[in-house]
């Protein structure tokens, strides 16, 4: 299996070095390289090159880096970087110091890694590419896979190639069990079980309609506030008790009818009076045989929106 992570801009970022804040450098006509890093807004030059190296934070005061001592100290031995100046110059750096910024490990001119048009990549067993990488990973300009939506400052996208196969091979496996679970289901738990999930009338006026569009829900690789794919949802409840569907269901046509109210900030209200904090407080509420006769009106007030 491959060892090599790959390193690639971002789809639909038109301006990757724009802002030269890392060393920019690119070659001349002579085949020089010449260095940009004096922070010019600058569009991206053909054959450009640009240095990434750890980051230090000045908001928690240490090298943004996620490894524990001993291993990052064992890397930093691997390394086999020398001292570049003062009275132990010349000398291997067996140790660094993530909260100093004057570190001379992390300071190193070679602890970093060239990428040409901002492409480039890491192989896994060599030190200073594991240190990279884990730099990487806490540097919010570089993304990965799996993670969702990308958040709007990401230039970078982190690609490990077996690790990318295996996110997908997890998605097609999860995607599979799903519409097989699907089909396995009487209609009328389908029914309750797209209501649940806040499926509109006209996706579940006949089982073609609820067929595509749960087809297309469960394809989605949209991940909701809950950090939950949609598969991941849908696996869930499909799994539950026959009552705890038939619940939830209402709960999300109540809300659609506005017989019942959310607020973040509020949670449920009922009649006036907040009843429940979130989903989960809402459906306890409803399965209290002491709550039986809200439950009904609440019923009641649905079929009666429905029928207007």
């Amino acid at each position: 299996m491959s060892n090599r992570i790959i390193i690639k801009p971002a789809k639909n970022i038109k301006h990757h070095f724009q802002t030269a804040k890392n060393i920019i450098e690119y070659k001349d006509q002579y085949g020089n390289v010449m260095s940009t890093s004096n922070g010019e807004l600058r569009d991206r030059y053909p054959n450009t090159l640009s240095s990434t190296r750890p980051i230090w934070s000045m908001g928690t005061h240490r090298w943004k880096i996620s490894l524990g001592e001993d291993e990052l100290n064992e890397l930093v031995k691997k390394c086999k970087l020398t001292y570049e100046r003062g009275s132990k110059q010349g000398q291997l750096i067996e140790t660094a110091d993530i909260f100093d910024e004057r570190d001379p490990f992390f300071n190193h001119t070679k602890l970093r890694v060239i990428s040409f048009e901002g492409q480039t990549s890491l192989l896994k067993d060599v030190a200073k590419d594991k240190i990279i990488f884990e730099a990487m990973k806490n540097n919010t300009i570089f993304g990965s896979r799996g993670n969702g939506l990308m958040a709007g400052n990401v230039r970078f996208i982190i690609s490990d190639e077996q690790g990318d196969r295996q996110f997908e091979l997890d998605q097609v496996n999860s995607e599979i069990d799903a519409i097989v679970l699907f089909e396995g289901l009487v209609h009328d738990k389908k029914l309750m079980i797209a209501s649940a999930l806040g499926f509109k009338a006209s996706d579940m006026q006949d089982p073609d309609s609820l067929k595509l569009a749960m087809y297309a829900y469960l394809k989605s690789q949209h991940r909701g506030e809950d950090n939950l794919f949609n598969r991941e949802k849908f696996m869930a409840i499909a799994k539950e008790d026959s009552e705890t569907v038939s619940i939830k269901s209402l709960i999300s046509k109540a809300k659609l009818a506005s017989v019942i109210r959310f607020d973040k900030a509020k949670g449920f209200t009922y009649g006036g009076t907040i009843v429940a904090r979130d989903e989960k407080e809402m459906l306890k509420f409803l399965s209290d045989a002491n709550n039986k006769d809200t439950l009904e009106k609440i019923i009641d007030a649905v079929k009666e929106k429905e029928k207007s």
